[in-house]
């Protein structure tokens, strides 16, 4: 399922139904990072954003090929393994890896909106990881006494597109990982949106990455995968507010 890369796309639009922290931040109780890309990556990830060891589950042999996107221009997202979405939180051990058929909620928002900062991308021993980082949004008043928690969910996905947009964003990559986040609002300053900061792919697993802000407080992130049924993890991390995705290496 090859998508070619573009140039980012300036849209403000939103998320499929599917978040990360930094390339080398730590697993839900540390901070750290160690990045790979040499664009716009002002901090260096280390094992500060997550466990510095994959703990890839063994995923049994699929029985079925991929379905393809559609191939008219549009894009309707599906999700791509998996046969129905989980709408609970398990709320699983933070260096837990998912199965590539896993479709759910990884965790409810709790608290206001956060705004992107940053983007970066690392390679470890064992997975790529993708790291969003936020700041608290500069219309809260009152900031929380506790730190807030994007809602997120995830699955792969036959194709990259916002939920408020009939768009087919070119990914690069075997595999698109369709992550939404909740409670990622829109980032403007004085002189209007503040588009994504670029980053640069060294890796062979992380292939791509699209971040789109939507109207209504929620995101979508798209992560292409250099090859299929790769088994993923993903939490938030805070202090500053990070999403964490790693994406595992093929055995």
């Amino acid at each position: 399922m090859r998508r070619t890369r573009h140039i980012t796309l300036a849209v403000s639009v939103a998320l499929v139904t599917a978040g990360c922290t930094g390339a080398g931040d730590p697993a839900p109780s540390t901070d750290s990072d160690t990045p790979t890309t040499a664009q716009a990556v002002p901090n260096e990830p280390d094992e500060s954003d997550g466990p510095s060891e994959p703990a890839n589950p063994e995923s049994a042999e699929p029985t079925t090929p991929a379905p393809q996107g559609p191939t008219d221009g549009s894009c309707r997202p599906e999700s791509t393994y998996a046969d129905e979405f989980d709408g609970t939180t398990p709320n699983p051990e933070p260096d837990a890896f998912r199965r590539y058929d896993y479709s759910g909620q990884i965790q409810e928002q709790s608290g206001p909106s956060i705004v992107l900062s940053d983007l970066r991308v690392g390679v470890h021993e064992g997975y790529d990881r993708f790291v969003a980082e936020f700041t608290l949004a500069s219309w809260i008043d009152d900031p929380p006494a506790e730190p807030a928690q994007p809602g997120i969910n995830v699955h792969y996905v036959t194709c990259a597109s916002p939920s408020d947009a009939a768009l087919d964003i070119p990914i690069d990559g075997e595999d698109i990982l369709g992550i939404g986040l909740l409670g990622a609002a829109r980032n403007f300053d004085d002189n209007g949106y503040v588009e994504p900061p670029p980053v640069e792919f060294d890796g062979t697993t992380i292939t791509d990455a699209r971040y789109i802000g939507e109207h209504g407080g929620s995101a979508s992130l798209f992560i292409g995968v250099g090859h299929e049924r790769a088994d993923f993890r993903v939490f938030s991390l805070t202090d500053p507010y990070r999403v964490v995705v790693d994406i595992a290496h093929p055995d």
